[in-house]
């Protein structure tokens, strides 16, 4: 018989908003693409929609539960995250990671609606206006580094 799958879900310890620019790409075999993240470019060819960001440092409080609020990024940035470390499989288990995300990318596609701006943000569907409400003040507090173009 196969032995039972336990199943661990972990949140974010540390979820840490970085500017760290671009990892150099290159291509090998069948147009696989590879990138290098220790070599970095610290600008590139990439524009940013108009809006308000994740300020950079600690965005723990965004990223701990799914809620409706959003870490926003732009290019070239990322969500450092870390977890709490967790014993060891027991003997004879091996253990596999899947990491689920629940988030939302947009980019600046000319058929992507409202593309030039960060929002309209999305809204979990089955929100109530407590929800809303908490989601809101987390972006107040969180979301307030306006960029642009560049």
């Amino acid at each position: 018989t196969a032995a039972p799958i336990e199943v661990t879900t972990l949140s974010p310890v540390v979820a840490r908003v970085a500017r760290t620019g671009f990892a150099m790409r290159t291509t090998g075999p069948q147009r696989l693409p590879r990138y290098d993240y220790a070599n970095r470019a610290t600008y590139w060819d990439a524009k940013v929609p108009r809006g308000f960001y994740t300020a950079l440092g600690d965005a723990t409080e965004l990223t701990a539960v799914v809620d409706g609020a959003l870490a926003i990024v732009g290019s070239g940035e990322e969500i450092h995250l870390e977890f709490a470390a967790v014993p060891g499989p027991a003997a004879g288990s091996t253990r596999y990671f899947a990491v689920r995300f629940h988030g939302w990318a947009k980019d600046m596609d000319l058929y992507t609606a409202h593309g030039q701006t960060v929002g309209p943000l999305p809204v979990l569907a089955d929100a109530d206006d407590a929800q809303l409400a908490v989601r809101d003040a987390l972006h107040a507090r969180y979301n307030v580094r306006f960029q642009e173009g560049y």
